[in-house]
């Protein structure tokens, strides 16, 4: 009986220093990802920078609806229709690529499936060791 107990205890050991590991883990990926979205990353920045050059291109337009007609709008713009243009589709490309700063964050640490199967991990062993159940590699209660 002592055997199996001591023997219970050294796997639920591994158990847990797995779990520490992935948690620990999970941790540093989530700090890191709050860096790249957290005001002064990437996103932000990046979010910021696009923001003001969609102002700039709205005000050029303002005043004009959908109805305008390109040489209303070509007129506004002293001829100028495809800066504005331009400056959204550049603000696009910005907040695309802040937003792209966070995905490629993620896929540094193995991708979103493996965080999901990670976090999963941890929670289905958080859940079983919740419960009453004994334990499923040594037969004995928690």
């Amino acid at each position: 009986m002592a055997t199996k107990i001591k023997k219970a205890k050294a796997e639920l050991e591994e158990i847990r220093l797995a779990e520490r590991e992935i948690v620990e883990s999970l941790i540093g990926n989530y700090r890191t990802v709050l860096k790249h979205i957290d005001e002064g990353g990437p996103a932000q920045e990046a979010l910021t920078k696009a923001a003001a050059m969609t102002a700039e291109a709205r005000q050029a337009l303002e005043g004009l609806d959908e109805e305008a007609s390109v040489g209303e709008v070509a007129a506004r713009l002293e001829g100028r229709v495809s800066q504005a243009v331009l400056s959204l589709v550049k603000a696009q490309v910005v907040q695309a690529g802040g937003f792209g700063a966070v995905t490629r964050a993620v896929e540094g640490f193995g991708g979103f499936a493996k965080q999901y199967e990670q976090i999963e991990k941890v929670s289905a062993h958080h859940q079983w060791r919740e419960s009453s159940y004994p334990c499923p590699c040594c037969h004995w209660r928690m």
